[in-house]
């Protein structure tokens, strides 16, 4: 990937702004193209990353890789404005520009029977069991910019065991909170009020007593909505829950806090809401986290 042209380097850097445990990268500039050969002499072809171009000639079918666009979303008009007005610009702007520009390709790949899921939190296109020979059909397309091998994402567990967050004790968590001065920020009034973090991980056990309280999906009386508030990007799943444990672990250093001694989050009133983008084995597909930034900008 390091090798590809500098433009690709800078096509993922933009103006998402969410409190969220994972940083997603959005891209600027913007043009409006259509299919055109990629012989065409006023067009670069697509780039073809190194370790893609291997498995093609290893083999002629089941290959999966991405497909990075070149028309990106022009976002900057969003920062003159409110909070409400932003969210709406850029997730119409992102749906929008996406559908246009991916038009051609996705005629072709319906074409070809090639399973894709096309995605507008960034330009791309993941394809599943391509042959070569949609593959290389996709070299006269010269809107797109490279076609990549689809990157496998690990969790760095460090560490904490899974029953960290079960047996948190009060001095402990006091002390470990203390050791980022989280004390002095709450002194300040700085204790998440109002404000929704959302967790990309394993995913998170709503029912955890120091979570469920935060859950924006709680309802309560004992009733939930887990629609808006949770996406299973793996599984497939309706309702929040962790089959790792790293999830809830990392939401519960954001929010946890049951009223009693196990007020280990750093902001404990902040509200939560998560997708699940990596599987109980701890590594995740590239395509999962594309989805989970999709659902976190428009839940």
């Amino acid at each position: 990937m390091k090798n590809l042209r500098q433009k690709r380097q800078n096509s993922g850097r933009g103006t998402l702004r969410l409190l969220i445990s994972l940083t997603l990268l959005l891209a600027f500039s913007s043009t409006s193209l259509g299919a055109v050969s990629a012989q065409d002499p006023r067009h670069d072809p697509p780039v073809v990353e190194e370790a893609l171009l291997n498995q093609v000639k290893q083999r002629s079918d089941s290959l999966d890789y991405l497909i990075f666009f070149e028309d990106q979303a022009d976002l900057s008009a969003a920062y003159g404005m409110s909070w409400e007005e932003r969210g709406r610009y850029v997730y119409e702007t992102l749906t929008a520009q996406a559908a246009e520009s991916q038009a051609q390709v996705r005629q072709f790949l319906d074409k070809q029977g090639v399973s894709y899921q096309a995605f507008w939190i960034q330009n791309v296109i993941s394809v599943e069991n391509s042959s070569r020979a949609a593959f290389n059909g996709l070299l006269d397309y010269w809107e797109i910019d490279t076609l990549t091998t689809i990157p496998q994402v690990f969790l760095d567990e460090g560490v904490v065991t899974v029953t960290s967050l079960e047996t948190t004790s009060e001095r402990a968590a006091t002390s470990n909170l203390a050791h980022i001065n989280v004390d002095d920020a709450w002194a300040l009034g700085f204790t998440g009020a109002g404000i929704v973090v959302g967790s990309i991980d394993t995913g998170v056990r709503y029912t955890h007593s120091a979570l469920i309280g935060q859950y924006r999906g709680n309802l309560g009386g004992g009733s939930f909505d887990h629609n808006h508030n949770w996406w299973d990007a793996v599984n497939g799943q309706a309702a929040a829950y962790d089959d790792h444990w790293h999830g809830t672990h990392t939401t519960g250093t954001m929010v946890g806090d049951d009223g009693g001694s196990n007020q280990i989050g750093v902001a404990p009133e902040a509200a939560w809401i998560a997708c699940k983008g990596f599987p109980n084995a701890g590594s995740g597909s590239g395509t999962d986290l594309y989805e989970c930034g999709q659902f976190m900008l428009a839940p």
